[in-house]
């Protein structure tokens, strides 16, 4: 038991020595162009989406980070919530879908057969919840935390 969670918080300890040691510093002066003008450096739109995943990531792992196997039910609670909303989120792409055009048509129906392949791996692991030993949690939690930060991202990709 001892071993896993300190497993764990070593994957912890170094996802956010990568995330830290790849952000820029305030004081790092960015490379200039030719003409040396720094208001003509604008950090590209790669880096600007990479640094919104992992803001959004931060956010979805800070919270199943939060519960303890001792908060099982506050989190099957959370878990739960989560679950009905993207059910609700479902059920308004379908109905997008039927207003759509031919080509957003195939972006809807590709998006939406993913979201209810994840969706049904959410479901699956709610399950596996009711029955998790402690020593299997933090592997559960952080699966669950995938599956949702999937979700997540899937819903967002059709926004843009």
């Amino acid at each position: 038991m001892k071993k896993r969670i300190l497993s764990f918080l070593a994957v912890m300890l170094a996802f956010a020595f990568i995330v830290i040691s790849c952000q820029r510093t305030e004081q790092e002066q960015p490379a200039t162009p030719e003409g040396g003008d720094n208001a003509a450096v604008q950090e590209t739109p790669v880096e600007e989406a990479t640094k919104d995943v992992v803001d959004k990531a931060k956010d979805v792992y800070a919270k199943v980070k939060d519960y303890t196997y001792d908060k099982k039910a506050d989190f099957v609670a959370w878990v739960k919530g989560k679950s009905d909303k993207y059910n609700e989120k479902i059920a308004a792409v379908e109905k997008k879908l039927e207003s759509a055009d031919e080509q957003a048509k195939e972006q809807y129906k590709a998006t939406i057969d993913y979201l209810k392949e994840k969706k049904a791996q959410l479901d699956e692991s709610m399950k596996e919840l009711d029955n998790v030993s402690e020593d299997k949690w933090e592997e559960t939690k952080e699966n669950i935390a995938n599956i949702i930060e999937d979700m997540k991202q899937a819903f967002d990709d059709l926004k843009d």
